[in-house]
């Protein structure tokens, strides 16, 4: 099993929160954003219909950036897609 972590970090007042989506291929190949809608999600950690909530500000140069998040990690157990 390989396992390939995207994560993104937030600031919330002066804590510094990571976030992460983890993507467990149990062929071995590891999922980017190349080949990530060839994989179809088989298992996850959270309950299926799980709300993710996400607070996000815009700075004064129009950027946007994470405040807080009720779900810091999300595991996806994923199978590629016979074509």
């Amino acid at each position: 099993m390989t396992t390939a972590t995207w994560e993104k970090n937030s600031k919330n007042g002066r804590n510094l929160k990571k976030s992460s989506i983890t993507f467990s291929s149990f062929d071995g190949t590891v999922i980017d954003s190349e080949n990530v809608e060839n994989y179809v999600v088989t298992e996850q950690n959270i309950s299926p219909d799980t709300e993710l909530k996400v607070k996000v500000r815009k700075n004064e140069d129009g950027e946007y950036s994470f405040v807080s998040q009720n779900i810091l990690e999300i595991v996806l157990n994923v199978a590629k897609i016979d074509k």
